[in-house]
Parts: C-alpha cells; structure tokens; sequence
C-alpha cells in the first residue's frame, strides 16, 4: 500500500502546466528578448499546444490578443516542464512606444480525455528606447477580460 502511496505521489509531480510568462518592463521595438514560459505542478497531465502572444493597448477588447506578435508551437518538448523554459520572441520594429498589454494566449489539452482550453495571460509593459527594467510576471486573465 506504500508503494502504491508512493508511486502516485511521484506520477502527480511529473505533472506540469503553463501559469504565465515573464518579460522586461521595458522593451524597445525591434528587439529580440527571452521571454519566460512559467509553470507550476499540477495534478494532472496537460500538453500544451501552443501559444500566440500579441500586444495592444491598454484598454483594448476583452480576450483579444491585438495585434500578433508571434505564434510559438509548444509539444511535447516544451509540455509538462516543472522549470518552464525561455523563448526567444522578435518584437516588431513598427510597435509604438507607450504603455502596453502584452497578452498571451495558450492551447492545452487537460487530462485522459485531452480536454482543450485556451487560458490568457497578461502583463503591463511600456514599449521604449531600450530593452530593460525588472522582470514583470503575467497575471491570468478572467473569462470576459
């Protein structure tokens, strides 16, 4: 009975899924930064997809991404990572400076039966002169945001 115990403890922490991403407060047009893929355990298996990440501003529509900054496919190499992982992302030259949301929209396929679900995340930044400042982390966007 331990054993099994044991076993299903060590299955529940393979598991892993997206919660967000990090980014620079500040990043200037044209650059191309890491952003952070962030996970946390889960007690499920979940393969994510795929995300698209996008920009607008401030107040922009509810769930939308605005305009399309890149598509990145995830499989089963960026899928189930209790680390997350870094993605190098190429924001566009023509992105004008001024405060932003940058919104990221993810795919994933929840538990035996793969359920899909699409979850959003967001993060303030200010597109500027230069690429710095602190880390910022997404925060998850409720239904209807």
């Amino acid at each position: 009975m331990r054993v099994l115990a044991a076993l299903c403890t060590l299955t529940a922490v393979a598991q892993a899924r997206l919660i967000g991403f990090s980014a620079p407060e500040f990043i200037r047009p044209g650059d191309s930064i890491d952003v952070g893929f962030l996970s946390e355990i889960y007690i499920q298996r979940v393969e994510d997809v795929a995300c698209s990440l996008g920009y607008h501003a401030p107040a922009a529509v509810p769930q939308s991404l605005g305009n399309l900054i890149q598509d990145i496919q995830l499989g089963s190499d960026k899928s189930n990572l209790l680390s997350g992982f870094n993605q190098t992302i190429t924001f566009p030259d023509s992105i004008p400076k001024g405060p932003a949301n940058l919104r990221l929209a993810c795919l994933g396929l929840y538990g035996v039966f793969n359920m899909p679900s699409v979850t959003i995340f967001e993060a303030n930044v200010t597109f500027a002169d230069a690429t710095n400042g602190p880390i910022v982390s997404s925060a998850f966007v409720e239904p209807g945001n």
